[in-house]
């Protein structure tokens, strides 16, 4: 089944979450690798999780890290893309050993110098002064800066939005991807997926 746009799977920590995502057709199913999380996942868990996967480009997302135990992590676990933070690593994107996707602060987005960036993809999220879509959409500075920024780079908005909102995201915006989540099992390999099936059914083409 086609959606409307891309899909990226973002810090899952289970493989009930990990196999929808790869039924979904997600273009990425990330695993968060700090420590500090509460989507933490051990490198060893994730590694048995993605050997039941295929298709979507495994993602680890990262924190403070140093570029040489960054690229140490990307070749043992052999990720093909990393998430970084904006403000670590804007001008060093080139130096990783994957393609990057570098976030930022929605509240953070003029004040950054996008014409340098130099990552792969450009991920936008929400934070406390603008934590959701409704709140987003009403400021129209920021939906102008939001706009600008798809326009010109290759944008996967993690904004927190109702089902019926996501598609209303697509329609202003033309991201690259939307950012979605899972969460945890009732137990082992028991998911209920009633939430995101719904915003699955919101963004069918």
């Amino acid at each position: 089944m086609g959606y409307i746009t891309r899909l990226y799977f973002k810090d899952l920590t289970n493989l009930s979450d990990a196999r929808f995502a790869a039924a979904a057709d997600a273009e990425f199913v990330g695993f968060s690798f700090d420590p500090i999380s509460t989507n933490y996942v051990a490198p060893n868990a994730m590694m048995e999780m993605r050997g039941w996967l295929s298709g979507p480009k495994i993602v680890g997302n990262f924190n403070l890290i140093a570029p040489d135990d960054l690229n140490l992590e990307i070749d043992n676990y052999e990720l093909e893309v990393v998430e970084l933070d904006f403000s670590l690593y804007a001008g060093y994107a080139r130096s990783v050993h994957a393609e990057t996707i570098l976030r930022l602060k929605l509240s953070a987005l003029d004040q950054a110098g996008l014409r340098h960036f130099d990552g792969d993809y450009l991920l936008i999220h929400a934070d406390e002064i603008f934590s959701n879509w409704t709140l987003t959409r009403t400021n129209r500075h920021v939906l102008d800066l939001l706009k600008s920024a798809c326009a010109h780079n290759r944008c996967i908005i993690d904004i927190p939005a109702e089902a019926q909102q996501l598609r209303e995201i697509v329609q202003m915006l033309s991201p690259y991807a939307l950012c979605l989540y899972g969460g945890q099992e009732q137990r082992p390999g028991i998911k209920e997926f009633t939430d995101m099936q719904e915003k699955l059914e919101a963004l069918e083409a």
